[in-house]
């Protein structure tokens, strides 16, 4: 009643004395103060306020009450309002206060364009307080120290690829990568190629040289990713493989062969003596000395233990003339034992590369032909125990040990027809 109201000091003529929206009645009952336009609860308004009230902040974050009201943010709550709706300055009380927790104040965030409600402003997974005492920017979702992660990136950080390496950022996350370095692991391969690769990219020893692309870092440099006693730096100088110990396949490791002084990358240059590793397919199919028979039937399956035949301590796969003189210096040898330990697995007719023009054949002790070749020992035409086939023995047919007889029929170089024969024998 107006008795009451005298009583209270408020207006028995305006049933909202203080103009907040709610009326003196209800605010006695709500026990919020009648003649303070900033002492109300906001579920109780039901007039419209007064302009005054409109245009004031109540809480003191910069926003109008009216506007908060618009943006149905709370006219009483600092830390609950829509940044952009700030028209007003702040109060002290906001401004040193900490609406997001991330131990930078609401003023310093404003200073700083970053968002005092957000305590991650470029969603990084770094607060802005952290960001401030790292020296990264927290306005950019790239700069960042990976190891101070502690709250979740958003969505778009995750999608993002802060590196380019052609990996999100989420998926860096999942694969333990950097996000921040497009080669984590620093072999030269960005993280993205490694995926493609299905290589390692925390492994800076699991790629695939080609796909280097970018300059390794120095801890791969020092590094020796083969054990073969050359740097990887040093084996990209060299064009050796630093990922394989013995890039030319010769057996001996690549560090040894700078040490002897011969080339890491000829597999026809090494020590023999200084042979540690199994011999490559490559080298075993090759003929360094260009006699017609492989590596693989002159050196043996023992690296350590070359064949010699006319012990001049150079192996035969490297010494061309290693035979005993004999008519128009050919020599065969009539023992063949095919059991792939690469001694004598073929028929060995020393220098018959020089008699292109020659037919070998070879009969069982029966008089059954079962072996015969023109143009011996070219284009790898050598007799290794196995039919050619005929009536009686099916062609590929591994024949079995004993006795056989050989006829070599040759053009010497006067253009002689000659003829060699003998017995051989297969023993497995």
């Amino acid at each position: 009643n107006n008795k009451q109201e005298k009583i209270d000091g408020t207006d028995p003529k305006n049933p909202d004395t203080d103009g907040d929206g709610v009326t003196d009645s209800k605010e006695k009952t709500d026990g919020t103060d009648p003649k303070d336009a900033c002492k109300f609860i906001l579920a109780s308004q039901t007039l419209a306020p007064s302009s005054v009230w409109n245009t004031s902040d109540c809480d003191g974050d910069g926003v109008t009450n009216s506007k908060e009201k618009t943006d149905g943010t709370d006219p009483k709550d600092p830390c609950k309002f829509i940044l952009a709706s700030q028209t007003v300055a702040p109060n002290s009380a906001w401004e040193t206060a900490d609406c997001d927790n991330d131990g930078v104040t609401n003023k310093q965030e404003k200073i700083e364009g970053t968002d005092p409600k957000n305590p991650d402003t470029d969603g990084d997974g770094v607060n802005d307080g952290k960001e401030k005492t790292d020296g990264t920017d927290s306005k950019d979702p790239c700069k960042f120290i990976l190891i101070s992660q502690t709250v979740a990136p958003n969505s778009a950080w995750e999608t993002s690829d802060c590196d380019n390496d052609g990996v999100t950022n989420k998926q860096e996350k999942n694969d333990g990568t950097d996000p921040k370095n497009p080669d984590t692991d620093g072999d030269g391969v960005n993280d993205g190629k490694e995926k493609t690769d299905g290589t390692d990219s925390n492994d800076p020893c699991k790629f695939i040289l080609i796909s280097q692309t970018v300059a390794p870092n120095s801890a791969w440099e020092t590094s020796d990713c083969d054990n073969d006693g050359v740097t990887n730096k040093q084996e990209k100088i060299d064009g050796t493989d630093p990922k394989n110990p013995d890039t030319d396949g010769d057996g001996v490791t690549d560090g040894k062969e700078k040490t002897d002084g011969t080339d890491a990358t000829s597999p026809c240059e090494s020590i023999v003596a200084n042979i540690t590793l199994p011999l490559s397919e490559s080298f075993l199919d090759g003929d360094c000395d260009n006699d017609g028979l492989t590596n693989r039937e002159e050196i043996g399956l023992n690296p350590l233990k070359p064949n010699d035949s006319n012990a001049t301590t150079v192996p035969d796969y490297l010494e061309q003339n290693n035979h005993t003189d004999s008519t128009d210096d050919l020599e065969i040898f009539n023992a063949v034992t095919p059991n792939g330990n690469g001694e004598n697995d073929v028929l060995v007719i020393r220098n018959i590369e020089s008699y292109p023009e020659n037919t070998v054949t070879i009969f069982n002790r029966w008089g059954v032909l079962v072996y015969e070749v023109n143009s011996y020992g070219q284009n790898g035409k050598f007799f290794k125990g196995i039919s050619e086939g005929r009536t009686t023995i099916n062609k590929n047919e591994e024949l079995p040990s004993g006795v056989y007889f050989y006829i070599i029929k040759y053009k010497n170089l006067q253009g002689i027809t000659k003829q060699r024969s003998g017995y051989l024998y297969i023993n497995k």
